[in-house]
């Protein structure tokens, strides 16, 4: 059904918001964006990555699943046309692990995404 919307309205990007583990829509926005062509901005928040399902208990950051999750956040990161962040310490951090600089955006606590979509636009 997305990937009907995506044609039918255009789309020029696919802007994936972070889900309940922090990735998950981001899967599924990198399938569609590569099914049809099309970037994929990765609005990036740490806090949903480590933290389980509701209602789970909460997974220690050394233990196997907290480290497969965080693997597969990097490399939805890696993926990703463009990455937005809310903090310049996100963005710090996201440089820590190996993500290039230049396809992270701070876009605070209102959200303005508009640079980062030119920036997966034109990298596409």
């Amino acid at each position: 059904m997305g990937s009907r919307i995506a044609l039918a309205e255009r789309a020029r990007l696919i802007h994936a918001q972070p889900g309940a583990r922090g990735y998950d829509l981001t899967l599924r926005a990198l399938a569609m964006g590569e099914r049809l062509g099309l970037p994929v901005v990765y609005e990036y928040d740490p806090a949903h990555v480590l933290l389980p399902e509701p209602g789970q208990p909460a997974w220690p950051p050394d233990s196997e699943m907290a480290m497969r999750r965080g693997r597969q956040a990097l490399r939805c990161l890696g993926a990703a046309a463009a990455i937005v962040v809310r903090t310049p310490a996100q963005k710090r951090s996201l440089r820590g692990v190996g993500i290039d600089a230049a396809k992270v955006f701070v876009v605070g606590p209102r959200g303005d995404c508009e640079a980062a979509y030119a920036h997966a636009v034109s990298a596409d």
